[in-house]
């Protein structure tokens, strides 16, 4: 494996990589390993891992989605006679 050494980094951005490790549980290197990862996703890969739809998907637990069946549809009614 290959060391890579960035310097100068300001302290907000350091402070943000930080929070993002801890609360991920990771290491600084490695929060930072996956960060560089992500970014260099492109076109279906990057949606699907951070599309809207995987990202509700991902904070709802499976068992409360329930039936994905949509519900039957009636008749409906008759429209109305404008004569």
């Amino acid at each position: 494996m290959n060391d890579i050494l960035i310097r100068n980094i300001e302290p907000e951005l350091k402070r943000l990589i930080e929070d993002s490790a801890r609360s991920h549980r990771r290491s600084l290197s490695e929060e930072v390993k996956d960060k560089l990862r992500k970014s260099f996703q492109t076109g279906r890969e990057a949606t699907a891992e951070f599309g809207l739809a995987a990202r509700i998907r991902a904070s709802i637990p499976a068992e409360a989605y329930g039936s994905l069946e949509p519900p039957p549809r009636d008749a409906g009614r008759e429209p109305p006679d404008f004569s």
